[in-house]
């Protein structure tokens, strides 16, 4: 009898301990909490993991390539820009869209054909071919899926939008940031995909493409989440300003 009374005060001392926790959690200033944006990558990691798409990455790449440069989907593969960098000596001349994008992905091998292009040393493209990024390829962490699912439940998000939609607009840009990514390196991925998460949140925040209603729940609601965008914008210029310009300025033309 004592020993289950026990175990039960066992259970409400964990339960209290949970709410405890709980408690203090919410009690945590806003700028210590996970920021909107690791929400919903998390968030993102869970649902292409339990629903993922139903159509093949290729697929769907075709699809937002013919959007973007407005030819039909069958044409999407054959289509070639020419890649612009900071410095003029590096850009990129006349390079495929849709083979370069599988490549960096680092898609099956019968699906990937090889993409030549200048070589530029400190990047991903150093030997002049376009290789598959680590970033893409690792392992969603606690995860069988590679990274690449993420970016195609994003470009999918958007390419499913009626062509109408405004935000629809939102996937040229990303298009061409992923695209630029495959012939920088591992550091450009990642901040092109932090944008890519951001242009996410904020099409969500308006799920029919119109503001949000004007009602007090909804007002309340759209103050905080502005509030979370502001924070995570001042942590990013923080860094930036602090650490990431000064290097990059420093370091623009050395490649060791």
């Amino acid at each position: 009898h004592h020993h289950r009374r026990g175990a039960m005060g066992g259970r409400q001392s964990r339960a209290d301990a949970d709410s405890a926790d709980s408690a203090v959690l919410s009690a945590l200033p806003w700028s210590l909490r996970a920021s909107r944006y690791q929400r919903r990558v998390k968030q993102l990691a869970d649902e292409v993991c339990t629903s993922p798409r139903d159509e093949s990455l290729e697929v769907t790449l075709k699809r937002c390539i013919a959007f973007c440069y407005d030819v039909t989907v069958d044409w999407a593969p054959f289509v070639r820009v020419t890649v612009f960098a900071d410095n003029v000596n590096e850009h990129q001349l006349n390079v495929p869209v849709y083979h370069s994008m599988l490549m960096c992905f680092g898609e099956p091998h019968d699906l990937r054909e090889q993409v030549k292009c200048k070589a530029v040393p400190g990047t991903d493209v150093q030997d002049g071919l376009v290789k598959p990024s680590v970033f893409w390829t690792r392992k969603i962490p606690g995860r069988s899926l590679p990274f690449r699912a993420l970016a195609h439940a994003l470009l999918g998000f958007f390419v499913d939008l009626e062509d109408a939609d405004p935000r629809k607009q939102l996937l040229v840009n990303i298009l061409l940031q992923m695209h630029e990514a495959c012939y920088n390196c591992v550091g450009r991925h990642k901040e092109v995909f932090e944008y890519c998460v951001y242009d996410l949140l904020d099409a969500e925040r308006r799920p029919d493409g119109r503001p949000v209603p004007s009602d007090r729940q909804q007002a309340m609601a759209l103050v905080r989440q502005h509030a979370e965008i502001f924070l995570d914008k001042h942590k990013r210029n923080a860094l930036h300003a602090a650490y990431l310009s000064p290097l990059k300025y420093l370091f623009q033309d050395i490649y060791e």
